[in-house]
């Protein structure tokens, strides 16, 4: 059976249980399947059977409503089953509607799915979700003067669902850009905030995510999944979905952003309180369970945990995509002046073969701790005693010959900078046409605000410093750099202080080592 749909949201409605019952009553209703809701146990109708169980333990209270529906289609017949919970311990209040489907037909399409109207129906109900997680089944349409409150809930540390913004396509009619939008919003409801962008409120909204490579424009539309570090906000992870490919029916293009949104919503696990006390509170009270049926659950749970492994893996993969393809642009990049250095020194007589020679192969680094070896021999970037740190741990990695050669390049950039005393080290090594310079994306000048306002996050960039500068021997570094994008906490993380302007004129590193020593809010 494939779990085609999920939604899970934080409630704070009154009566959730009593609401949620009465809401799933009347969806039945109007769906006509002649079927009765019962109380509690099973109730059969044709083609049709409804399970109701609920539990009541304390202060906590559970109902699970599930639906199974028979449906005779060409070429066989099919099977939906709508199962909802609702749950609350008193404190806490959710609501997780699942979908799955399966066919005995095994040439059968897997059908492209839309939220079931009972999701609308529960969210005009009971109207106590979470205000960060905006989960109508219409679309916001965002003025200008509303494109501030927009990024600040596409960068909220609390946001838990994808936001889709999509821009006016002059391609297509007003009415027919609200539709598309609106038939995104309806096949997304509970999974997602959908925000149409204005003439006027795109401008707004690219002035403020251009540099951040974030903005959306053109008749395109984005998908901002959760959790996005400002200082490092990843672009290439919220998928740019450009207006050509969402076609002008409605249909097509709810479809197209369908499948970047409820894959990673699929993924979900089901609420702590669900997993630790409802669940088997639930199963008790259908009674003792067939060996099967325990099967079944057990395997459903590492069903679930493996589809919350395979979207990590599919962040990797795009990251990995992303690495592989600068890393051919640099390379091409690097072939082409290498061509033109050596057309130009045969024009003046010269052969550029014995120049390469006699220049020599370049610095064989295996390791970090090889990386930190010949950083200490830099003129102009000085590694305190006490910045490298869980060295060995890293070069235990399989990647740490990858690691070592990114903290050896990074660090020749530092040196390179701090020499040529540039405006600062983002902007030279963007500016500059040095030859050391580093990619900006690996690059962050400051933490993201909920690491600056989070003293327990904020003591970690406390780091050892030349006492020439701080008379205590440490500052505050906020400035470092990511040797790779993505790829976990043990990935190596360079703090540093610029005082190329300063005293000593040097960069001062001092931090190199795991991320997860130097953790931010992304971090558990």
């Amino acid at each position: 059976m494939a779990l085609l749909y999920r939604a899970i949201w934080a409630d704070r409605g009154d009566d959730l249980v009593d609401t949620g019952r009465a809401t799933f009553a009347a969806w039945l209703a109007e769906k006509k399947l002649k079927v009765e809701l019962p109380e509690s146990g099973v109730a059969q109708g044709d083609a049709v059977d409804v399970e109701v169980a609920q539990v009541e333990d304390g202060e906590i209270r559970a109902l699970r409503i599930r639906l199974n529906e028979e449906r005779a289609v060409r070429g066989g017949e099919e099977r939906w089953t709508t199962t909802a919970h609702w749950m609350t311990d008193g404190g806490e209040s959710w609501v997780w509607v699942d979908v799955e489907w399966v066919s005995d037909n095994a040439f059968a399409r897997q059908p492209d799915i839309a939220a079931p109207k009972l999701i609308r129906l529960l969210l005009a109900a009971e109207n106590g979700a979470d205000p960060v997680d905006r989960l109508s089944g219409s679309p916001r349409r965002v003025a200008a003067a509303e494109v501030d409150q927009l990024v600040e809930t596409i960068y909220s540390a609390t946001r838990s669902v994808p936001v889709v913004v999509f821009a006016p396509d002059a391609r297509i009619s007003p009415e027919d850009y609200s539709k598309r939008v609106r038939e995104v919003a309806r096949r997304l409801a509970g999974c997602a905030d959908v925000r149409m962008l204005t003439a006027e409120s795109e401008a707004a909204f690219d002035d403020l995510q251009r540099d951040a490579s974030m903005s959306v424009f053109n008749g395109a539309a984005r998908v901002f999944l959760p959790g996005i570090d400002p200082a490092n906000p990843m672009p290439w992870r919220h998928q740019y979905v450009r207006s050509h490919l969402l076609s002008d029916r409605p249909g097509t293009a709810a479809a197209r952003i369908g499948q970047l949104v409820l894959p990673r919503m699929v993924a979900q696990r089901p609420p702590v309180l669900y997993r630790t006390h409802v669940k088997q509170l639930l199963n008790q009270s259908l009674g003792e369970q067939t060996a099967w049926e325990a099967m079944a659950l057990e395997l459903d749970e590492r069903l679930t945990q493996l589809r919350h492994d395979t979207e990590a893996l599919r962040d990797e993969k795009d990251l990995a995509l992303m690495e592989a393809l600068d890393s051919e642009r640099e390379a091409a990049d690097a072939l082409q002046k290498l061509d033109a250095l050596r057309a130009e020194f045969r024009t003046q007589g010269q052969v550029p073969e014995l120049i390469e020679q006699e220049a020599g192969s370049a610095v064989l680094v295996t390791s970090c701790a090889d990386a930190v070896e010949l950083g200490a021999t830099l003129k102009h970037v000085v590694i305190h005693p006490d910045a490298p740190r869980d060295i060995d741990r890293m070069d235990q990695s399989p990647n740490s010959e990858l690691w070592g050669q990114r903290v050896w390049t990074h660090l020749q950039a530092l040196d390179a900078y701090a020499s040529n005393k540039g405006p600062g080290f983002k902007i030279w090594c963007e500016t500059s046409g040095h030859p050391r310079p580093i990619a900006a994306k690996f690059i962050a000048m400051t933490e993201s605000e909920t690491v600056r306002t989070n003293e327990s996050l904020r003591r970690h960039r406390d780091l050892p410093i030349d006492k020439s500068i701080s008379s205590a021997g440490i500052t505050e570094m906020l400035a470092h750099i990511k040797s790779i994008q993505g790829g976990g906490m043990q990935i190596p993380r360079i703090y540093f202080h610029d005082d190329t302007k300063g005293r000593t004129g040097k960069v001062h590193v001092g931090f190199i080592g795991p991320h997860d020593l130097v953790p931010n809010t992304l971090s558990s």
